[in-house]
């Protein structure tokens, strides 16, 4: 799983590396959404600290499979986001809302959304990456 924690709260930081290490996913840490590294996450999480008005129109840009929200007035931008987390949290229950997300998510739920972005944003994703296809006929097809 990859996950995009956009923050600049260190206690934030630790909580969220914690989990993310707990259930082996892959975690990008950015203050901002303007470096971030890849065009696709599984997750994405945004705290309070960084929320910019620019930073909803940037994520409507990448290919995004879920997003959760770290605030501490969650009735504000609940519409938005499709998880929220009131602030304080504990790690569980970040890692409850991540549980959740990949046992809804089917595993190849992010091929699916590769294959409908532009081909520009494809290349980038799929840049340095080795594929490997395998091919398998029936056998009324192969004699």
């Amino acid at each position: 799983m990859n996950i995009l924690l956009i923050n600049k709260n260190m206690v934030v930081s630790r909580l969220v590396q914690l989990c993310t290490k707990e259930l082996n996913a892959t975690l990008d840490e950015r203050a901002s959404i303007d470096d971030i590294a890849k065009a696709y996450y599984d997750v994405v999480i945004v705290d309070e600290s960084a929320l910019a008005p620019q930073l909803e129109t940037s994520l409507e840009m990448l290919s995004v499979g879920s997003t959760v929200v770290l605030n501490n007035n969650p009735l504000e931008l609940m519409h938005r986001y499709d998880f929220e987390l009131k602030k304080p949290f504990l790690p569980r229950d970040l890692s409850s809302i991540l549980l959740e997300i990949t046992r809804t998510q089917p595993h190849n739920d992010w091929f699916e959304k590769v294959l409908t972005l532009e081909p520009s944003k494809i290349k980038a994703i799929l840049a340095g990456a080795k594929v490997h296809i395998a091919i398998e006929f029936p056998k009324e097809l192969s004699q």
